[in-house]
């Protein structure tokens, strides 16, 4: 290959060079624009994805809060209710108390007015024996009163071992729910904490992207300036060379 071609051809690589660098330099920050828009499309895409993990995450406490709320009245309600039958045992056990003295007394009586009876003759017998009827349909009743009231504490005493093993359950449901409040609301500070970082970097960067993509605007104009320049001084040496190889 003679020296004017090797020249000719080194020229021509020099303005192809030249021409694919202005190629890259025109549109720069027309490119860094989109690339940045792209970037804050992805940001505000994030953005929005922990705000809705967020509102989630409210939501869930907001239920979570109810839940506890009606089991706190669901206790209460137990012991209440339970305190309640306890009182009522209370009462039974007093009411049977008193009738098993009264059956007692009765007892006894009805024994005393027997002996009697059995010494006494004629009308004195009679109206001993009307008087110890008497006390016996008394002692009936009471002992039927008796029966009723025995009948009634063990009901009682079921029903306050069924209140206390309910409230103990609903506790327990309760401690599990106040335990899954606490995860929650530990999420919760970790989004907020995450979404406000994103917010003052995407204040940040959008600040610092303005001032790049103003200093790549102006560096596209300035280059493309100077290489057009450049490429002009290329081309008219390649017409020189090639009108002297010509001649």
């Amino acid at each position: 290959m003679s020296e004017a071609s090797v020249s000719m051809d080194a020229l021509v690589q020099v303005k192809t060079a030249l021409q694919d660098y202005q190629t890259d330099i025109s549109g720069l920050s027309g490119r860094m624009r989109q690339h940045v828009a792209d970037v804050s499309q992805s940001a505000d895409i994030e953005m929005r994805r922990i705000g809705d993990q967020i509102d989630g995450v409210v939501s869930q406490i907001k239920t979570l809060k109810g839940e506890i709320q009606s089991l706190t009245e669901t206790i209460n309600r137990k012991i209440d209710e339970k305190r309640l039958t306890e009182q009522k045992l209370e009462i039974v056990q007093g009411q049977l108390e008193q009738e098993q003295k009264q059956a007692d007394s009765l007892a006894e009586w009805i024994a005393s007015l027997e002996e009697s009876a059995a010494r006494a003759e004629g009308e004195v017998k009679e109206g001993i024996l009307r008087q110890i009827r008497k006390l016996q349909g008394q002692l009936s009743e009471v002992k039927s009163k008796i029966v009723h009231l025995q009948d009634q504490i063990p009901v009682l005493t079921g029903r306050i071992l069924r209140l206390q093993r309910e409230t103990e359950e609903v506790k327990t449901k309760k401690a599990r729910k106040e335990r899954d409040l606490c995860e929650v609301e530990v999420l919760l500070n970790r989004l907020q904490d995450k979404q406000e970082r994103m917010r003052v970097a995407l204040v940040k960067m959008n600040a610092n992207m303005d001032v790049l993509l103003s200093a790549a605007g102006s560096f596209e104009m300035r280059t493309a300036s100077e290489m057009s320049g450049h490429a002009g001084n290329v081309n008219k040496c390649i017409t020189t060379v090639e009108a002297y190889l010509g001649g």
